[in-house]
């Protein structure tokens, strides 16, 4: 139920960017809720979708205060190397660190989500079974 309320969300937000942007600090913290405690890997992508989708749909100084691009790289980053995300969570995960440092900046963080991206490519190429989504 909670990815297809994500989906929605994300068909709604590439028609009407404009009407949604009142809800933005809502729908952002839902989907880190989302995120960060459902047990569902597919909530858990769908709740990353949407906020690619946020990213992508508004400037990034006029959401920049409500995304807290810093905050947001923290957890992302702190959930690949605490946790073990599924693939297409891992994957989500890496478009937005990488969508946050194109639209950021984010220096501080480059050199740690290097070294992350290149532990993580390690280990997939060392697996019998690499996770093809999260490459």
């Amino acid at each position: 139920m909670k990815k297809k309320l994500y989906e929605l969300l994300i068909d709604f937000l590439k028609l009407r960017p404009r009407e949604i942007s009142g809800y933005l600090p809502s729908i952002k913290d839902t989907c880190l809720l989302s995120f960060r405690s459902d047990q569902n890997s597919l909530v858990k992508e769908a709740s990353l979708q949407l906020l690619i989708k946020l990213v992508e749909s508004f400037p990034p100084k006029e959401i920049e205060v409500t995304v807290k691009p810093r905050d947001l790289m923290i957890i992302l980053l702190d959930e690949i190397k605490l946790r073990r995300p599924s693939a297409s969570v891992k994957g989500a995960i890496w478009n937005l660190v990488g969508l946050l440092h194109e639209k950021y900046g984010l220096d501080d963080y480059r050199v740690e989500s290097q070294d992350v991206q290149f532990i993580s490519l390690m280990e997939q190429m060392k697996s019998e079974k690499p996770e093809i989504k999260a490459i």
